[in-house]
């Protein structure tokens, strides 16, 4: 119980002073206001990060597009320079076929 009678949690006794319940309130309302803030702000960053997410996405896009197009480049290279070799061979076969050598 404390010095007013008033039992803390209890509601028993008599009420406290309103100077304390008061500072209590204004108290009260500072922090609530400050957490507020944090909630706003915290709210504008998230916006911000999301923001910058999607833009990394489109640049991650882009990037994978040119990869795609560059594979296919290397893939149409490398056929080009199968049917060469080929031909190289198949001229190469034909020269060997028609020496008197061969036969």
């Amino acid at each position: 119980m404390s010095k007013s009678g008033y039992i803390k949690g209890f509601g028993v006794g008599r009420n406290p002073s309103s100077s304390k319940s008061s500072v209590s309130t204004q108290a009260h309302v500072e922090v609530v206001s400050s957490l507020e803030k944090q909630i706003e702000s915290l709210k504008n960053l998230a916006e911000v990060q999301q923001q910058q997410i999607a833009a990394q996405n489109l640049v991650t896009q882009e990037q994978a597009r040119k990869i795609e197009m560059q594979n296919k480049r290397f893939e149409e290279i490398e056929n080009f320079m199968r049917m060469y070799k080929d031909r190289a061979n198949m001229q190469v076969g034909e020269e060997d076929c028609s020496s008197e050598e061969f036969y």
